[in-house]
């Protein structure tokens, strides 16, 4: 119980001095919080007119066009390109039965 509660001291103390660190960088945006505020909203804006102007009409005529057996299908290939990533992951785990 006392190791317990030395880590847990240790563990407070380091968080409160780390926390001192943190600071606010020059030409920040104003909200404190998100100091790259400026940078963020532009990044976004971006996204969004990209997505609007390409990718959701692309996605449109996808889903209208495309018969959904192929579209399932095409689901099914890119979810088992996941698979060998998730089969490393497991056996370093060592769920090798998955």
């Amino acid at each position: 119980m006392q190791k317990l509660l030395t880590s847990l001291a240790g563990t407070a103390a380091a968080a409160v001095l780390l926390a001192g660190c943190a600071q606010v960088p020059p030409n920040a945006g104003e909200n404190p919080s998100d100091p790259y505020e400026r940078v963020n909203r532009n990044i976004y804006a971006f996204n969004d007119s990209i997505d609007r102007a390409v990718f959701r009409p692309v996605a449109e005529t996808y889903v209208e066009w495309t018969p959904e057996w192929v579209r399932t299908r095409v689901s099914n290939v890119v979810d088992n390109l996941g698979d060998p990533g998730n089969a490393v992951n497991n056996t370093l785990q060592g769920k090798v039965d998955r």
